[in-house]
């Protein structure tokens, strides 16, 4: 079974400007969630699924390979985070030539 964490991570923010690439703790707000998310020993593969190429160069400093940038349309503060997931699972399995489990929890759920 093949895990994938699909990080989230656009430009653009209402209330805080460029949030995910402000510093916290002497790294990015960004890099947090990645860091994290390479200390599970849950997740086969990690998806950065952003528009932003300084965002995107965050997460390949980190050793993510980040293959895509995230469409205008999956970029706005219309578009829903369960299509941006699909999205970003579906190119992800292309683009790794695998597939991954579905599903959604807080980690518990055994």
């Amino acid at each position: 079974m093949n895990v994938l964490c699909v990080i989230p991570a656009r430009s653009g923010s209402k209330r805080v400007k460029n949030k995910n690439t402000k510093f916290l703790g002497g790294i990015p707000l960004v890099a947090h969630t990645i860091l994290s998310a390479q200390k599970s020993k849950l997740i086969n593969d990690i998806c950065l699924t952003t528009d932003s190429i300084k965002i995107k160069k965050i997460g390949l400093r980190l050793g993510l390979d980040v293959p895509f940038l995230r469409s205008k349309s999956l970029s706005s503060d219309s578009a829903l985070s369960i299509d941006v997931v699909k999205d970003s699972i579906e190119k992800f399995e292309k683009y790794n030539n695998t597939k991954y489990c579905l599903g959604v929890g807080n980690g518990t759920d055994a």
